[in-house]
């Protein structure tokens, strides 16, 4: 199931990649089955993961056996909620007899929604994501968002198991319902592609009519060990300054630079302030970029601004979504030793407002700063506060030349469709991309490169099932897992004789 995600993109091992763990789990009492999820977990996390031990050799200065050993330990993490499953579905299995198929996919979708929450949350890799390149098929998460993805997947692990326990000699799945529930995962994913082939050509002809600007990205390719050396300061707005211009000459009205583009204080530093407001007069264009900004109180916020050709600061966004053990280290009473690991560790402040950046365009932009790409509460939020584009600003640069990149990339896709919105994607490093409102990537730039792309996005106003009522799919399979588990365990209590049996 890891080699279904980015850059692997084997997506069709996502459809059969749970089998040997349903077939491992027959017969097992729920703790030999909570282990056995845990093991395969484990082992998932560690090769879609594998990246984090070069981000923290490199940027974190941990030595190759620390920096493994807090990969694994987040993989053990990440694998409880494989463990959950795999024991919670052989207890209600147990107390229930039910199929597989009726507590599996709304279980796995519960789970997936609590680990996008729980402890700040930690959505990367959710299993619909690995689904992102079948444009028709992807376009059902205008409505339920990458869960109904996530849950087809697994329905179909269930089916295909069912169907190959069906025909062993020793096998016990009914034939009749085995071919059953294959066929129901050919009509869900067939109604998923023939929903998608209805909706992009009104997706498309909605873009089209709409109103357009021309958009600007820059990707400055700097360095993370130059960039607040105030030596290279000068180098590094050289390279922006020129990237917006040369955009400019070719018609951009919106220019984006990435995460913290600006190296020095914008809100502080006149006279860098007065040569960016000047760059802005002379491109005859907006830019929205990052810099770091001071708070009342004295902490620091991963800020973006919007600032206009008549030397006006627009508007700003202070990032609320801010990545644990990188911007902040939470629970820092009970963790000291981690911040004396790992000294380039943030102390920032999360922002309180997703508002849109209003930009004399007529864009309505919500900016996504790096690690909030993941959730889609923020994006929806933007989108419900009237952003007619979404952008990311990012700064990958700490992934290196790895997975990470691709993966943080593609589950972008899914914002733009949840949203029915363009998106403009600006990372320091790369992949900087366009994005359309079906999710397709229509423009990047290549990893480790300057560069800049120049395109027309359309400033869409359509409200998407999903942007009105949010991950109301997910929520429904919480109830019915949930409701099950509830069930199962009051089966087992009040019922002697099931409890007896019970291993």
């Amino acid at each position: 199931m890891a080699l279904s995600f980015p850059h692997w993109d084997l997506w069709p091992l996502a459809w059969v990649g749970m089998i040997p763990l349903f077939h491992a789990l027959h017969g097992r009492t729920p703790r030999e089955a909570a282990a056995l999820g845990w093991i395969g977990g484990t082992l998932h996390y560690c090769v879609v993961l594998y990246w984090l031990v070069e981000t923290m050799q490199a940027y974190g200065n941990l030595p190759f056996p620390l920096a493994a050993a807090v990969m694994f330990l987040l993989a053990l993490y990440l694998a409880s909620y494989w463990a959950l499953f795999a024991g919670l579905l052989t207890m209600v299995r147990f107390a229930t007899r039910m199929a597989i198929i009726w507590i599996a996919p709304p279980l796995w979708c519960a789970l997936e929604a609590l680990r996008g929450v729980f402890l700040s949350g930690f959505p990367w890799a959710l299993l619909g994501y690995s689904q992102w390149r079948l444009t028709s098929l992807v376009q059902v998460a205008d409505v339920t968002g990458v869960a109904g993805l996530s849950f087809l997947l697994v329905w179909s692990n269930c089916a295909l198991w069912a169907l190959l326990e069906a025909w062993r000699p020793e096998g016990r799945s009914p034939r009749r319902w085995a071919l059953v529930w294959v066929g129901g995962t050919a009509l869900m994913a067939g109604g998923a592609i023939l929903y998608g082939e209805w909706r992009v050509p009104r997706v498309m002809a909605l873009s089209r009519e709409a109103p357009q600007v021309t958009v600007g990205i820059a990707q400055g390719n700097i360095e993370q060990h130059l960039k607040w050396n105030p030596n290279f300061q000068e180098m590094t707005f050289r390279i922006y300054r020129d990237q917006t211009l040369g955009c400019a000459k070719r018609g951009a009205r919106l220019l984006v630079w990435p995460e913290t583009a600006a190296p020095f204080l914008f809100q502080e530093d006149q006279g860098w302030r007065d040569r960016l407001l000047a760059l802005s007069e002379e491109a005859e264009a907006e830019i929205l970029f990052g810099a770091l900004a001071k708070g009342e109180g004295g902490g620091f916020y991963n800020r973006a601004y919007l600032v206009g050709p008549d030397r006006q600061v627009r508007g700003s966004y202070d990032k609320m979504h801010l990545v644990p053990f990188g911007e902040y280290v939470p629970l820092q009473r009970f963790l000291p030793f981690v911040r004396r690991m790992a000294h380039m560790i943030g102390d920032f402040s999360p922002g309180q407002d997703p508002r849109p950046l209003v930009s004399s365009t007529g864009a309505s932009v919500g900016v996504m700063i790096c690690f909030e790409s993941l959730f889609p509460e923020i994006s929806r939020a933007f989108v419900r506060n009237g952003g007619n584009i979404l952008a990311n600003i990012t700064n990958d640069m700490w992934f290196g030349d790895t997975a990470a990149p691709h993966q943080h990339l593609t589950l972008l896709t899914f914002r733009a469709v949840e949203n029915r919105r363009w998106i403009v994607r600006a990372a320091n490093t790369g992949i900087s991309a366009v994005i359309d409102p079906l999710g397709q990537i229509l423009a990047k730039a290549p990893l480790f490169e300057q560069a800049a792309l120049v395109d027309k996005v359309s400033m869409l106003q359509v409200d998407s099932f999903y942007s009105r009522h949010g991950d109301l799919f997910a929520h429904l399979c919480s109830l019915w897992a949930v409701g099950t588990v509830l069930v199962s365990a009051w089966l087992l209590l009040s019922d002697r004789r099931r409890r007896d049996a019970f291993p």
